[in-house]
């Protein structure tokens, strides 16, 4: 592919909009995703718990569960548990809070459609790009408030989690990937700004004029007239009519004729002194 003023920036916005869509879609689809990870080892009962954007897994001794992709979801694992073990986790994630989570799904809307302007704006530079600048730095906005909201989150749950004995608790590689993708929609607006002022834009194309087509140090030939027979025979005829007049003008045959001679007064009026004046 040509590179070209906005590919710099459309290939930061496009790397940016994949890694939210892992983000976005983790646990429960992407298993392997996660925010947080707790452990337990208690009374015969060990698995773990993985957090994801859209829900939670939960594998006690092999067998795992995970609940339904929703948006905002209520965690307590007491309850899921039981009260017989001696694993008492306070509700480490309320359901306001994972509301927060979907700020990740809302930067990737806007990451998307500034991937989309960033690939229109191969066809019309300034415009296109300039809309996914501004749009890319919304995104980065969003994602950046996704990204506090995920450390202040998950960071104060691991802490309570490894203050029970029997768990431990893991951050996962989606915060780290949401810091990846908001440091690369920080930065798309420079990639597009870098590529307007830095890279050469591309060249217009020519005009449709003969002027421009044909010239003068140009290698290309002219395409054959077809008045111009005509033309050099009315330019010979006018040569030969020129000689010949100044020929017989020589050998004193001829005179030439000037315009005719006008009265200078007129002797009669145009209307007769008896006739009414015209209306």
């Amino acid at each position: 592919m040509c590179w070209r003023p906005a590919t710099g920036g459309f290939l930061t916005t496009l790397t940016a909009t994949i890694l939210l869509i892992v983000v976005s879609f983790n646990v429960p689809y992407f298993k392997s995703i996660y925010f947080l990870r707790a452990t337990y080892d208690s009374n015969g009962q060990s698995g773990y718990i993985s957090f994801g954007t859209l829900g939670y897994c939960l594998t006690i001794n092999g067998n795992e569960s995970c609940t339904k992709p929703s948006i905002g979801y209520e965690f307590n694992p007491n309850t899921l548990l039981g009260n017989e073990t001696k694993l008492q986790i306070p509700t480490v994630v309320a359901k306001w809070l994972t509301y927060a989570l979907f700020l990740h799904v809302i930067a990737l809307g806007l990451a998307g459609v500034s991937a989309i302007f960033g690939l229109l704006a191969h066809v019309r530079e300034f415009s296109m790009s300039c809309f996914s600048s501004c749009i890319s730095g919304g995104a980065a906005a969003v994602c950046l408030l996704a990204f506090i909201i995920d450390l202040v989150l998950f960071f104060v749950a691991r802490a309570r989690i490894r203050s029970i004995e029997g768990a431990s608790a893991v951050i996962g590689n989606a915060i780290w990937l949401t810091l990846a993708a908001w440091i690369l929609l920080f930065i798309s607006g420079c990639a597009f700004g870098l590529g307007r002022c830095c890279i050469a834009r591309r060249p217009r194309a020519p005009q449709s004029s003969k002027a421009s087509a044909y010239a003068p140090n140009s290698n290309a030939t002219l395409p054959p007239d077809p008045n111009a027979a005509y033309a050099e025979q009315m330019r010979m005829d006018a040569i030969k009519a020129e000689t010949d007049r100044k020929a017989r003008q020589k050998a004193g045959t001829t005179h030439e004729v000037g315009l005719p001679a006008f009265e200078e007064y007129e002797t009669r009026p145009l209307t007769e002194d008896d006739e009414p004046p015209a209306h």
